[in-house]
């Protein structure tokens, strides 16, 4: 992956500020609607020097007009999980690469065939990690 990341509800930065450390090529905004978070997250930023590719915004996701649209949009504890995406698509244009990560509940399928296919994404299996939870992965396609 390359280019910008949304961080949609970044809340303390996690995994805004994660992705940030790890991928210094990546550009990341920090979306959340609390000033006092996004102040902290503006703090966060300075200290960590990662103030030339990373920006927190405070804003609510469903107002949100991005003039730069992401390659990718990760989300962790947003909203119920179709609304999380919907939010996700609309932010992602890159139609050929794009990506969604979003933090998946514990139990249950919450990706019904009819959302994926009118939000033209469809979902992609990963491998992740013992420990690190579950994560719903999706391509965006036109």
């Amino acid at each position: 992956m390359r280019g910008t990341v949304f961080d949609l509800g970044s809340g303390g930065g996690v995994p805004g500020l994660v992705i940030a450390v790890a991928r210094p090529d990546l550009h990341l905004r920090l979306l959340d609607r609390s000033r006092r978070r996004t102040d902290g997250l503006q703090r966060l930023i300075a200290r960590l020097e990662l103030g030339a590719r990373v920006e927190a915004i405070c804003t609510d996701v469903a107002m949100y007009e991005c003039s730069e649209p992401a390659d990718a949009v990760v989300a962790r504890s947003l909203a119920p999980p179709a609304e999380t995406l919907r939010h996700a698509r609309r932010l992602v244009v890159n139609e050929e690469r794009g990506r969604i990560v979003i933090s998946d509940p514990p139990t249950g399928e919450r990706w019904p065939a009819s959302l994926l296919d009118g939000l033209r994404v469809r979902r992609v299996e990963v491998e992740v990690p013992p420990g690190a939870g579950r994560v719903a992965v999706f391509e965006c396609f036109t």
